[in-house]
């Protein structure tokens, strides 16, 4: 009986003795697992909260310096996990690329007491300055500012934590380019070995920047003709009245003409069309003014026509030629009336013709005369179709020959309703007086219309 008292005794005092070891056991397996703590800073007064946030500043057209997002202010230390003992943390300001003096923190040193993660502080740049400063540094730069801690507390990592905000500065560029609308054709006319009655090919131009460049640019515009034209007509290039072109150092654009005097039109009597293509170019020592790829080029188009006639409102200083003894044709010949009539001296007796096509007529003055000016004379006393609609053509040409075989073509012009004068007349001048025995004259029917033409008399003038 004794020995089974001594068996159970024994029995309880080693289950007591495993109890004390378990307890003791799990009290310290539970601190030594206890999770390594750690910490971090999270930016929070932007839309997507973060350790690290992206800011882009870019020069605008004045040079000021703009950022495209607000400067964020509000940061938050955060631990992961509540800490079973209350968590020192030191604050500093963190620069990189930006003086301290600029920036400024509200904490220096907080404590985050057990059971609690989080404490705010408030990082504050000073913009105005920042953006002064960095500014006049021209090149791109990385600009860094933000909040570091170090936190003491239980199993607290040792590295210390870091939120930022990255500006990322473009560096400035100044960006040249042709601001000037593009031109209509320049159409010059070309008779007796010149143009006659137009001033030299002269276009505007405007050189900018997209912000001022902080050294003078020089504007440089080369000309390339297309068809090549001889190197001696390049110098009948004249730009800026023969003055440098310049963009002053803190200005935007420079206004100047360019100029083309006509020599190299003159090199033959056939008609002719040019496309001159006007390249700009720079010299400055501010190595940050740029060429804008996009806008470097512009270009002018030049027609050459070889015209000696054009309307005229009248023929006031010019004296008819009598037509005493002269003849004519029509082709296709009219429905009423004959050539004849048409240089017979009387306004009222034909011919009165129709046709689906174009009409030529041929007048023989039966010696050579000098031609400055023609004059067309309706059939006045017909009323019906109107007697300005009496003029369906749209289209005349005038030429001119002394032998009736060989032409010289005065040109042609497109006629227009206005161009009809009240009495039933329409005048055409010679800009250079041409020699010759025959004028004949091709009109053609407006588009879609019956050509009906009903002239009373055909004049031929000279220049007194």
């Amino acid at each position: 009986m004794k020995y089974y008292h001594i068996i159970s005794l024994t029995c309880i005092l080693l289950v007591g003795v495993l109890v004390i070891i378990g307890c003791k056991e799990d009290e310290e397996l539970n601190l030594v697992s206890y999770p390594d703590n750690f910490a971090n800073i999270v930016i929070t007064d932007v839309e997507d909260p973060a350790s690290v946030v992206t800011i882009n500043a870019v020069y605008d057209i004045d040079g000021t310096l703009l950022l495209d997002k607000e400067i964020p202010r509000n940061f938050s230390f955060r631990l992961h996990t509540p800490s079973p003992e209350e968590a020192q943390i030191k604050f500093s300001p963190y620069t990189e690329n930006i003086p301290d003096e600029l920036l400024n923190i509200s904490l220096e040193k907080s404590s985050i007491p057990v059971g609690n993660t989080d404490v705010s502080v408030d990082v504050t740049l000073n913009e105005e300055e920042f953006l002064e400063m960095a500014k006049l540094n021209y090149e791109a730069e990385i600009y860094e500012f933000g909040l570091k801690a170090e936190v003491e507390g239980y199993r607290m990592g040792q590295a210390a934590s870091i939120g930022k905000v990255v500006i990322n500065k473009s560096a400035y560029l100044s960006t040249c380019f042709l601001d000037t609308e593009a031109p209509e054709t320049f159409i010059r006319n070309y008779v007796d070995g010149q143009i006659v009655n137009a001033e030299n090919i002269t276009q505007r131009i405007k050189v900018a920047l997209d912000r001022p460049a902080q050294q003078d640019v020089k504007i440089l515009l080369d000309a390339v003709f297309s068809p090549v034209v001889g190197t001696e007509f390049l110098d009948d290039i004249i730009i800026n009245n023969g003055e440098n072109v310049i963009i002053p150092a803190g200005q935007t654009s420079v206004e100047f003409d360019w100029v083309l005097k006509h020599d190299f039109l003159c090199t033959n009597d056939e008609q002719e069309f040019y496309s001159i293509t006007l390249l700009l170019g720079l010299e400055s020592e501010d190595d940050k003014v740029v060429l804008d790829r996009r806008k470097k080029e512009m270009t002018l188009t030049v027609e050459k026509v070889v015209k000696n006639l054009e309307w005229t409102p009248s023929l006031h200083g010019y004296n008819a030629i009598s037509s005493s003894g002269w003849s004519a044709t029509i082709t296709p010949e009219p429905t009423a009336g004959n050539g004849n009539g048409l240089v017979d001296g009387k306004e009222n007796n034909g011919p009165t013709f129709w046709a689906p096509q174009s009409v030529t007529g041929v007048i023989d003055m039966q010696s050579n005369q000098s031609v400055s000016g023609i004059e067309f004379v309706y059939n006045t006393f017909m009323t019906e179709p109107n007697p300005i609609q009496k003029g369906y053509f749209k289209y005349i040409q005038f030429k001119v020959s002394t032998n009736g075989k060989d032409w010289v073509d005065l040109g042609n012009i497109d006629v227009e309703e206005t161009d009809w004068k009240p009495n039933y007349r329409i005048y055409f001048k010679l800009l250079s007086p041409a020699s010759a025995r025959y004028l004949q004259f091709i009109v053609s029917p407006e588009a879609g219309k019956r050509l009906n033409l009903a002239i009373g008399e055909l004049r031929i003038y000279k220049k007194e």
